[in-house]
């Protein structure tokens, strides 16, 4: 029975002294575990490699040499169905690969050396990748961020994960000052990870306020598992933007899971708590600080408050409809744009508004949020559409009496004639 998932590598039973001599031999015949005995590695076949759709490339059954790499094989172009790839410790990728327009995610893992890749290559279905562990320098990172722009053209989301500060902010570096992948992804990319990477809240401040507007799409940050202790600088940041108006943001997701300021949002009483509130009033579209899924992979769950959790609510209903203003004080210039936006949205719409905000959550506190926001103005349009409906029913009535009388006159005149 073929297996959907398969991971190659070297035999376990290769003799140490001729293990790294024989380990490109072995990963170019692509070799997999034997379902029945997992220290058992036997040959992959043609037929399953054009069945497989996820496939992890690396060294199993033993642990390689310190900074051992190995090439990925040619055979890699056979596997036409492959939608996920996991490579362990690469250090050459081939240009068959671009027979797999499947692929969706690629997962770079501890790659130690100079990774080669493939130039020309054109991947259209792959949207996601990983950059996980390995020894990054600005030069590695710039070629790899370069090497996306035209391999990956429909690039959706980009995480690295398990790197030192150090090389997350040489990552920080090439996402804002490549020119070639910011041009290429300013519009496209929508999710953008940074995990493990020991973060401090300046850093997360500059992801938000810095990395974060350079591409207007982005609206998912991943900023698990780091040393983020506070919020009332990301707090103080904001506010400073939002002098001059409301901030205009995609911003929909912002994932603090496992860092140590997940647990001061449960209490009303704490400052943090305080500054998220201000945080998702003011970034209207924002409606989730924790990534549901971190459960699964043994993440502990943070709670928060039932403040948080109403405007998180208000906010996937669809707040920054109705709301033009970043908190309840607005000032006059706010109130403007908040005219000005409900002014521009069909009430033809609301419908359709309205039982998205109600299926959201399958509760109708957002649907009554919004309504109650759009009541007035929908008042006014209702009383202007009233006002055209009347008017032009008089002049329709008037235009049909002037016909009555024309046809009456017309009458008169051809009795006479006779």
């Amino acid at each position: 029975m073929i297996t959907k998932r398969y991971t190659m590598g070297c035999c376990s039973s290769v003799v140490p002294a001729v293990q790294h001599n024989l380990e490109q031999e072995m990963t170019l015949e692509m070799t997999r575990a034997d379902t029945r005995r997992n220290d058992v590695m036997i040959p992959v076949t043609t037929d399953e490699l054009r069945k497989v759709t996820d496939l992890e490339a690396g060294f199993e059954g033993f642990a390689p040499p310190r900074g051992s790499t190995f090439p990925l094989s040619s055979r890699i172009g056979l596997c036409k169905r492959l939608e996920s790839l996991k490579v362990n410790r690469c250090s050459h990728i081939p240009s068959e690969i671009s027979n797999c327009q499947c692929l969706e995610q690629l997962r770079l893992d501890r790659c130690m050396d100079q990774i080669d890749l493939p130039k020309g290559t054109i991947l259209n279905g792959l949207e996601t990748v990983y950059v996980v562990a390995g020894t990054w320098n600005k030069g590695r990172i710039w070629e790899l961020l370069s090497w996306l722009a035209p391999s990956a053209p429909n690039l959706k989301t980009f995480c690295i994960k398990d790197q030192t500060k150090e090389t997350a902010n040489l990552f920080f570096d090439g996402l804002t000052q490549n020119d070639v992948f910011l041009d290429k992804f300013k519009d496209n990319l929508e999710c953008l990870g940074i995990g493990s990477c020991n973060l401090i809240e300046e850093d997360a401040i500059f992801v938000i306020f810095n990395i974060r507007p350079l591409y207007p799409g982005l609206a998912k940050l991943f900023l698990y598992d780091n040393n983020i202790r506070s919020l009332q600088n990301i707090g103080t940041a904001t506010k400073e933007l939002t002098i001059n108006g409301p901030i205009s943001t995609n911003l929909q997701c912002l994932y603090l899971d496992n860092n140590p300021v997940s647990s001061n949002l449960s209490s009303p009483e704490t400052t943090d708590h305080a500054t998220m509130v201000y945080l998702l009033k003011t970034f209207q579209r924002l409606h989730r600080i924790r990534f549901k899924a971190d459960a699964f992979r043994g993440h502990t769950f943070f709670t928060y408050s039932s403040t948080i959790e109403y405007w998180m609510m208000m906010n996937e209903g669809g707040r920054f409809l109705v709301d033009g203003g970043t908190s309840d004080d607005h000032n006059e210039q706010q109130q403007q744009q908040q005219q000005q936006q409900q002014q521009q949205f069909s009430l033809n719409l609301w419908p359709n508004v309205l039982e998205r905000a109600y299926n959201k959550k399958k509760n109708a506190t957002p649907m009554f949020y919004l309504l109650r926001h759009w009541y007035p103005h929908f008042l006014s349009s209702l009383s202007s559409s009233s006002s055209l409906l009347s008017t032009k029913t008089t002049k329709s009535s008037t235009n049909s009496n002037e016909n009555n009388k024309r046809k009456m006159r017309q009458r008169t005149y051809t009795n006479k004639a006779t």
